[in-house]
Formats: C-alpha cells, sequence, structure tokens
C-alpha cells in the first residue's frame, strides 16, 4: 500500500513520494507564484478570490475578480486559483446568506428544498422569477454587507504568511515592498 511507481525511478514509499511531489511540484509552484509580485499584491490576490469566491450567485465571480485584480495589481492566475478553491465553501454559504438577507430585510423564508424549486421553475416561470430573483438579491445584499470584512479580515490573515513563505524561500519581488505607513 505505501508504495508508487514514479516515472523511471522504481518504486518509492510514501514518505518518498511526498518529498517528490514537494521537490519537483511544490517548490516549484510556490517560486513562480510569489516571483515578481510584492507581499501586499500576493495578499491582494488571495483576499479578492477569497471574497469574491463566495459570492452567493454562481458564475458571476469571474469578471468579479478580473476587474478586482485589475484595480488591486494582483496576480490573475493566484485570484482565480483560491476563486475556483472556495467553490466547496461557496454552496453551503449561499443558503446563509440567504437567510442573513432576508432577515436583513423582514422577508419570510423561502423554501430553498431542491425539489420545490425545480417544480417551480417547471409548472410557474414567473412565480420562480418573483420568489428566487428577489432571493438572489437578499443573499447579494448579505454578501456585500460582509464583503468587506471577509476582505480585510482574509488579507490581514495571509499578509504575515505569505512574507514568511517570501523570507523562507529567499524570493525577491521585482517590484520592491512599499513600507508600510
Amino acid at each position: 500500500m505505501g508504495d508508487f511507481e514514479v516515472g523511471g525511478k522504481g518504486r518509492m514509499t510514501a514518505s518518498e513520494a511526498r518529498g517528490y511531489f514537494h521537490r519537483y511540484i511544490g517548490l516549484p509552484f510556490e517560486t513562480l507564484v510569489l516571483q515578481g509580485s510584492s507581499t501586499r499584491q500576493l495578499s491582494f490576490a488571495v483576499a479578492i478570490g477569497v471574497t469574491f469566491g463566495l459570492f452567493p450567485i454562481m458564475g458571476v465571480s469571474i469578471p468579479f475578480c478580473f476587474l478586482a485584480a485589475l484595480v488591486f495589481k494582483a496576480p490573475q492566475p493566484l485570484t482565480h486559483g483560491v476563486n475556483y478553491a472556495m467553490y466547496p465553501v461557496q454552496i453551503p454559504l449561499i443558503f446563509v446568506f440567504v437567510r442573513l438577507g432576508e432577515w436583513i430585510m423582514g422577508a419570510p423564508n423561502v423554501s430553498l428544498a431542491p425539489s420545490e424549486i425545480l417544480e417551480l421553475a417547471r409548472t410557474d416561470m414567473v412565480r420562480f422569477v418573483e420568489e428566487f430573483g428577489l432571493t438572489c438579491l437578499h443573499a447579494v445584499l448579505a454578501w456585500s454587507i460582509s464583503a468587506p470584512l471577509i476582505f480585510v479580515g482574509t488579507f490581514s490573515a495571509v499578509r504575515p504568511v505569505i512574507a514568511r513563505l517570501r523570507d523562507k524561500h529567499l524570493v525577491k519581488p521585482l517590484i520592491p515592498e512599499r513600507p508600510s505607513q
């Protein structure tokens, strides 16, 4: 169970495979991501990806990430990679944002049972759009209120981690860091 075949090298143990993966995939990836961007830019990329990755309407976050990364001069690949990585967290938080938005607006709770949603979409499209269009607006309202907190919290949490990674690998940005003011 603990042996793997890697390339033409023969059998290796699980710990050797982890070392192989880290050396030939992990370290080059870290260097590629860290090289050429400042700690601040990388932190912005992660914060943008997390914040828009939690947007409660699926499939809409990509253009938002693109524009935000342009504004903050954050690396696009890292921004979108983090955005995609948030997908497993985004789905359950859609329900949280819907309920929070309904609570903020004092609206009655709409049933979020998939079978009921599909049945309503099949039988009465006008009512479906009325109910779930408003539900989407409630979710977007709740996300809009929480987004600045998510952004600042993520930025503050990842900045020291990225700085330590940069120091650990001795990768210097192409653009010098601006001193904190």
